[in-house]
C-alpha cells in the first residue's frame, strides 16, 4: 500500500496499464493530451478496456475522447459517459482499477483525474492498493461493483450526443478556462498559489481603519454565527434583527450581547442599498425561498442546478425592483462559504484581473458568476484543491476557503 504524488500516480498508471491484462476506471474528467491516456489509446491496451466511465461536468472532459470513443469500435461500448443532465450532483470519483486475475489487481483511488492536470500538473495525492499487500478479496469486488455501477448509469457516446457536446463545450467552456494575463505586481495570483501562499495571504489581510483589529479572525467568527443561524432557522423566520446583520443591511446601531463582538459587515455591505433594508424587512419569505436551494451540510454537493434555481427565486422575488449578485453572493458565501465567493464592490476589481474576466460581470450575470469566477475556482485554484490542515484555525480557513478569498482580493472599506 502506497501514497502517490502527481508523478507517481502517472509512472504507476503507465505501468498497470501495460502489467495487466483488463482495466475498468471512472473519473470526472479525461483530456487526451497526457501520458497515461495515449497509453490507453495504444492498441495492445485499448482492447483491456472493460466497464469504464468518464464525467463531463463543467465541460471540463475534452471532445477529443470522446470522439475517439466514438471511432473505437472495440472501446464504444465498453467506456461510456456519464453527462450533467444524468443527475443533480456533480459525478466526481477518480477510480482506477487493473487486473490480470481475481488474485492479481491493482488498485489506485484519489484526488487525480485523466487530465493534463491531474498527471502532469496539480497537486494531487493516490492511495495505490495491490494484491501483493492486501489480502481481502472484498476490496477488488467492491471496487469492480462500483465502477460497474458507474458504468451501467452513464451512457454511449454517440454522434448526436457528440456534436451536442461539442457545441456547449464550445460555447461555455472557453470564456471561463482561458489563462489569466500577465498579472500586475499588486494583482495576486489566485490560481497558482499554493495552500501555504493562501492562507498566510489571509491570516496578513490588512486591518482596516484599526491596526489592532484582526480580519481573518473576524470573518470566521461571522461565519461561525451565520452557521449558527442558517442551521437554527430559515432565513424568514430569524428576528429581523439577525436578518439585517446576516445581509448587512442598514439598521439603527443598537446592537445585542449575541451580536456585539461580531463584524457583521464583511463579504459585501449592504448599507448603501435602501432596497435591500425594505427587501429583508417586508419580503423574508422570497430569500428564504432563495437560500433553501442550496444546501447547508457542507458535504452536500451545491451543482449548477442548486445555484440555477437559487437566482431564480432570488429574481423572482425582487421582481422589477433592482438587485443583483452583491447581496446574493453576500448570503451565499455566509451559508456556504466553502463554495461562494462574494462579489461586491471592494472586491470584484481585482477578483476580475486575477482570473483574467476581460468584460466585466453586471450585477445579473448569474450565469457567469457561476462558469467564470465559482467553477473557475473550484477546478483551476491550487489551493482550493488542497488537502485539509491540521490545525484548527488554519482548518476553519479552508473549510470556508472560498468565502475567504474576499481577505485577499478585497480593497474597499468596512
Amino acid at each position: 500500500m502506497n501514497l502517490l504524488n502527481r508523478q507517481e500516480t502517472a509512472d504507476t498508471l503507465v505501468r498497470l496499464i501495460d502489467d495487466h491484462s483488463e482495466i475498468s476506471f471512472a473519473v470526472a474528467w479525461a483530456s487526451d493530451s497526457n501520458k497515461v491516456f495515449e497509453e490507453l489509446q495504444q492498441n495492445k491496451n485499448k482492447k483491456k478496456i472493460q466497464h469504464s466511465v468518464v464525467g463531463t461536468h463543467f465541460f471540463q472532459t475534452s471532445p477529443s475522447v470522446l470522439q475517439w470513443c466514438l471511432d473505437q469500435a472495440s472501446v464504444r461500448k465498453k467506456l461510456r459517459f456519464y453527462f450533467a443532465n444524468n443527475s443533480n450532483s456533480v459525478f466526481h470519483p477518480k477510480i482506477y482499477l487493473f487486473w490480470t486475475t481475481d488474485k492479481e489487481w491493482d488498485l489506485l483511488i484519489g484526488s487525480a483525474n485523466l487530465t493534463v492536470g491531474g498527471m502532469d500538473r496539480n497537486t494531487e495525492l493516490v492511495l495505490h492498493v495491490s494484491s501483493e499487500s492486501y489480502v481481502d478479496y472484498g476490496l477488488y469486488q467492491d471496487a469492480k461493483g462500483t465502477i460497474k455501477k458507474y458504468w451501467k448509469q452513464s451512457e454511449v457516446i454517440t454522434k448526436e450526443r457528440l456534436r451536442q457536446y461539442e457545441s456547449e463545450h464550445e460555447r461555455k467552456r472557453p470564456s471561463r478556462w482561458v489563462p489569466p494575463p500577465i498579472l500586475a505586481a499588486d494583482v495576486p495570483d489566485i490560481l497558482q498559489m499554493t495552500w501555504r501562499d493562501f492562507y498566510s495571504e489571509v491570516k496578513c489581510a490588512p486591518a482596516i481603519g484599526d491596526p489592532d483589529r484582526n480580519p481573518m479572525i473576524e470573518r470566521l467568527c461571522l461565519l461561525t454565527k451565520a452557521h449558527e443561524k442558517f442551521k437554527e432557522h430559515s432565513f424568514m423566520d430569524l428576528s429581523e434583527f439577525d436578518r439585517r446583520r446576516l445581509s448587512a443591511t442598514r439598521q439603527s446601531e443598537h446592537s445585542n450581547e449575541e451580536w456585539k463582538t461580531i463584524r457583521y459587515r464583511w463579504f459585501g455591505s449592504m448599507h448603501g442599498m435602501g432596497k435591500y433594508s425594505t427587501f429583508v424587512r417586508d419580503k423574508p419569505e422570497s430569500l428564504s425561498e432563495t437560500l433553501d436551494a442550496i444546501p447547508l451540510v457542507r458535504e452536500e454537493v451545491v451543482t449548477w442546478e442548486n445555484f440555477k434555481n437559487c437566482y431564480e427565486e432570488y429574481d423572482a422575488g425582487f421582481g422589477d425592483v433592482p438587485h443583483g449578485l452583491g447581496l446574493l453572493t453576500r448570503l451565499l458565501s455566509l451559508k456556504r462559504p466553502d463554495i461562494f465567493v462574494p462579489w461586491n464592490n471592494g472586491n470584484k476589481k481585482v477578483l476580475q484581473k486575477s482570473l483574467g474576466i476581460v468584460r466585466q460581470l453586471n450585477d445579473r450575470d448569474y450565469k457567469r458568476y457561476w462558469d467564470e469566477i465559482v467553477a473557475r475556482i473550484h477546478e483551476d485554484a491550487r489551493w482550493y484543491k488542497s488537502v485539509r490542515p491540521k490545525g484548527r484555525i488554519a482548518g476553519e480557513v479552508w473549510d470556508s476557503r472560498a468565502a475567504m478569498l474576499d481577505a485577499i482580493v478585497y480593497k474597499g472599506s468596512v
